[in-house]
Order: structure tokens, then C-alpha cells, then sequence
């Protein structure tokens, strides 16, 4: 045992030497520099605010530049924090709400060129109903139990006749894990970070510059790992059912799209293709199984992305965000699946006979009382 205790002290010790030397050289640099993000002090960049009840939100009746794929576009936003217009339909006017993050949100494209937006004229002229709204209550970042969250704020001023929930594959399971760190009461303390502020990776990685560089160098394996990871989906699941069954029983229909990776669309070949692949593969049946066994009809967008990009881009060039081709090509597969919910939106009906009901025991952040 004295002899491999041995052997093992002298294999480690050139590692644990090199460790010790990136560690005294990182520091002989000085602090390391302030991310900018590109960012002008010229340019007035629009940025979110804390909120108790949505974790976050850009303020109401705000004006400002916002960051994308290397030209800022100017952001404007209503008197509910959202992007687009100010929202007053009459009580018999048509309402469809639209759920989701930076996708559904319009990331890098102007307002007019986002997929709600487009969806908006697809349906005004298909039923002839120029009173038609559209409301995009999409915000970068929103995972399903913000999306809940923000249907509740939605309803306290129209009444929806259609909810339209998409569902990113790249992220939204981690944002569930994340945030259930903090929902319901803590959400004024919400950070994104994948660990929590006291775990031993993370306090170490604040005291060493080379745990650091290393945690900052792998950021984009952490989070795609733990956005395939069982918790994360168990998490999501728990949500989708229970927007489901929210919508279900206020007599609104629902229809879920799905939002796939970028990799699914633009493959990339090698070991890390091969291994994303590995990972993502339950991750990517997860919404179409959810959307069978409780009868919800499912839009899934990777198709349609697939053909826009044999022809032009679908994606910005350094972003994993849509061009507006892509928005339009979402914004028609939408329309054309929308009879199987809303057939007559004069007479619209829920879905009967489908099961809403949650695994035992599963709970999502809603379901926690404050502590």
C-alpha cells in the first residue's frame, strides 16, 4: 500500500505542479477583464427588471437597443413589459396568446419579422377577421413555469381564446432547473447560474482563477449536459402538464410547439455530434409523448426548419436565434395546425377525455408553498 500510495503521489504530482503554476500565473496577469459583450457605452441597451411573481420582465413602455447576432434592434415595449403594440381587443374580438422565450420573443429580427407577429396576418386573412390579436408574451430566458406565471398575468387583462406554448429544446429544461431553485417567493434573488451560489465547484471557482478559466471554458457542456439530464426533464414534464391541464380547465384550447436545436437542424459531424446526439435523444421524444398521452396537438418546428435551410438560412449567422425566413416558415406551420384546435374559434371547446393528471408525488414550483 506505502508503495502505490507512492506510485500515485508521484503521478499526481506534475498535474497538481501544473495546477499550481496556471494558478500563480493567472493571477501574476491581474484581474481578469470585464465581459462587455460588445456593448458601446453610446448605445442605451434595454435590459430586464426583477419581478416577485415572473422572475423578471423589461419595464413597461420602454425604448432601447437590444443585443443579437452583431446589429442591435431597437426593442420597444407595451404597457405589460411585452414586445409589440398596446393590447386592447374588445371583449368579442379574437385573442390568441402566444408563450415562450427569446424565440417566440423575436431575438435579432425587428417586431414585424417575429413569428407572432407574422401569425397575426396569416390569421387575420385566413378567417377574415381583422380584429384578430395576437399577443407575444414571449421574454428571453422564460422557461414553462414562467410561461405559466405569465398566462395568469395575461388573463388579469383579456380573456385568450387560443394559447400557443412553444417549447426549446436547447434550454428550457435547464431554465426549469434553475429557476425552481427560487420559485415561488424567492424570485427577486434568481440567478442563472447552473449550480447553487454554495456549492464546492462554485465557491471554488471564486477563489481560483484556474478553476475559473476551467469553469468558464466547459460553460456550454455544463449547461447542455444538465438540459439533458433526468432532472431537468422531470421538472419540465411536471410544468407541461400542468399548463395543460391550467388551460384545460379554463375552456382554452392549447396547442404546444416545439422548438428544436440548432445541432438538429445544421448537424455537425464528429465525436461531439455523436455525443450530442446521444444526449438529446430522450430529450427530443419527451414533448410528443407528453403531447399523446394528455391529447394536446403538437407542432414540432425541426421539419420545417430543415426545408427552410436547404434553401437560405433559418438561423443568424453566429446565433442560434431564427432569421426571418425562419419566423415565417414557424409562423405558417402554426397556421396550418391550427384547425385540429380551433376549428370554429367562434365555438371553441377543450380537449375532453385526454389524463392531465401529475406522476404521484411529482410537484412543480408552482405547487410549493412559500417557505
Amino acid at each position: 500500500m506505502k508503495r502505490l500510495g507512492g506510485r500515485l503521489l508521484l503521478a499526481i504530482l506534475p498535474l497538481l505542479l501544473l495546477v499550481l503554476a496556471c494558478e500563480l500565473i493567472l493571477r501574476a496577469a491581474g484581474p481578469a477583464p470585464a465581459d462587455s459583450g460588445g456593448r458601446g457605452p453610446e448605445r442605451a441597451y434595454l435590459t430586464c427588471e426583477h419581478d416577485s411573481l415572473l422572475g423578471w420582465i423589461f419595464p413597461a413602455g420602454a425604448v432601447g437597443d437590444f443585443e443579437d447576432d452583431g446589429s442591435p434592434v431597437v426593442i420597444e415595449t407595451n404597457a405589460w413589459g411585452l414586445r409589440g403594440p398596446e393590447y386592447d381587443p374588445a371583449p368579442e374580438d379574437l385573442c390568441v396568446v402566444v408563450l415562450g422565450d427569446s424565440y417566440a420573443f423575436g431575438w435579432g429580427v425587428e417586431e414585424e419579422a417575429s413569428f407572432p407577429r407574422q401569425l397575426e396576418r396569416l390569421l387575420r386573412e385566413h378567417l377574415g377577421a381583422p380584429t384578430l390579436t395576437v399577443i407575444n408574451a414571449g421574454i428571453p430566458g422564460y422557461g414553462p413555469y414562467q410561461q405559466i406565471a405569465m398566462l395568469r398575468q395575461v388573463r388579469r387583462y383579456v380573456t385568450p381564446d387560443l394559447v400557443i406554448a412553444t417549447f426549446s429544446l436547447a434550454n428550457d429544461p435547464v431554465d426549469e432547473l434553475r429557476i425552481a431553485r427560487y420559485a415561488p417567493d424567492r424570485l427577486q434573488e434568481y440567478d442563472p447560474a447552473l449550480r447553487e451560489p454554495d456549492a464546492f465547484l462554485s465557491r471554488l471557482s471564486r477563489h481560483s482563477r484556474t478553476a475559473s478559466l476551467l469553469d468558464q471554458r466547459t460553460r456550454s457542456w455544463q449547461l447542455f449536459g444538465a438540459n439533458a439530464g433526468a432532472e431537468a426533464r422531470r421538472l419540465m414534464t411536471a410544468t407541461w402538464v400542468r399548463l395543460i391541464d391550467e388551460c384545460r380547465q379554463d375552456g382554452v384550447p392549447l396547442i404546444m410547439v416545439v422548438v428544436p436545436q440548432r445541432n438538429q437542424i445544421l448537424r455537425g459531424g464528429g465525436l461531439a455530434g455523436w455525443f450530442a446526439g446521444q444526449l438529446t435523444g430522450e430529450l427530443r421524444a419527451l414533448p410528443r409523448e407528453i403531447a399523446r398521452r394528455h391529447g394536446v396537438p403538437l407542432v414540432d418546428l425541426g421539419p420545417t426548419l430543415a426545408v427552410v435551410q436547404q434553401h437560405q438560412d433559418a438561423f443568424l449567422p453566429h446565433d442560434a436565434h431564427w432569421t426571418t425566413a425562419g419566423h415565417r416558415a414557424a409562423a405558417q406551420a402554426i397556421a396550418d395546425a391550427l384547425p385540429a384546435v380551433w376549428p370554429d374559434p367562434a365555438e371553441v371547446t377543450p380537449v375532453a377525455g385526454a389524463d392531465t393528471s401529475l406522476p404521484a408525488g411529482v410537484q412543480t414550483p408552482l405547487d410549493r408553498p412559500p417557505s
